[in-house]
């Protein structure tokens, strides 16, 4: 075998995480990989520029993962502004920035770097990217590299989402002054934080569209 395969299998397995850029979304992949850092995994966390300003700045991440040598940030450009504030009614705005930007700049740094190897770190060993990255599939069968698509919604707001397309009420077709007496009478029985969520995702002017595979 050769020495370079006997060397990285020593070193820990490599998980590449690649949440959306939106706070939600980091948050609920950051507590994933604070766990595998708990299990001895090495990380690396993609972001953009901005959140990962953001972060440094204004949270208590890079203290709590300041002590997992195996973790670490990957910030890369998304094309927007700095001024841009990316969230609001700008959040659509995010969504093409990432598909043309963010995705295009992975892909050429998993290519240019090996998958991310280094003398300490073995070449990528899974992918775990966001629910919305349709990308992904393809990437991992190219690349060799097991994927998890990680949905960082709750199971309460998956249920209700999935719920309401059955009943087809979504893509919502019609006057929005009757949507919020629409989502009562069919979800009664949600929790009316739930409904008010989905009503104002309804006045949203730009939606995320929730991609998905055909692969198995």
């Amino acid at each position: 075998m050769p020495m370079g395969l006997k060397s990285e299998e020593k070193l820990p397995a490599h998980v590449v995480i690649f949440p959306f850029p939106a706070q939600g979304h980091m948050n609920c992949m950051l507590n994933l990989a604070h766990l595998l850092c708990l299990s001895d995994f090495h990380v690396t966390f993609i972001v953009s520029e901005f959140s990962h300003r953001l972060l440094t700045k204004n949270t208590s991440v890079p203290a709590t993962f300041g002590v997992y040598p195996g973790f670490q940030f990957r910030a890369i450009p998304d094309g927007l502004p700095d001024d841009h504030p990316r969230f609001g009614d700008k959040l659509g705005d995010v969504v093409p920035s990432v598909t043309n930007n963010m995705v295009p700049f992975f892909k050429k740094m998993m290519a240019d770097e090996d998958l991310l190897a280094s003398p300490h770190r073995r070449p990528v060993t899974c992918f775990v990217a966001d629910g919305f990255f349709s990308f992904a599939t393809d990437f991992a069968e190219e690349n060799g590299i097991p994927l998890v698509y990680f949905r960082p919604t709750s199971a309460s707001y998956f249920w209700a989402m999935v719920s309401f397309i059955q009943t087809q009420n979504i893509p919502f077709q019609g006057n929005l002054i009757n949507f919020p007496s629409t989502l009562m009478h069919t979800f009664s029985h949600f929790h009316p934080v739930i409904i008010n969520r989905f009503i104002s995702f309804s006045r949203t002017k730009h939606h995320i569209p929730v991609t998905h595979s055909t692969h198995n």
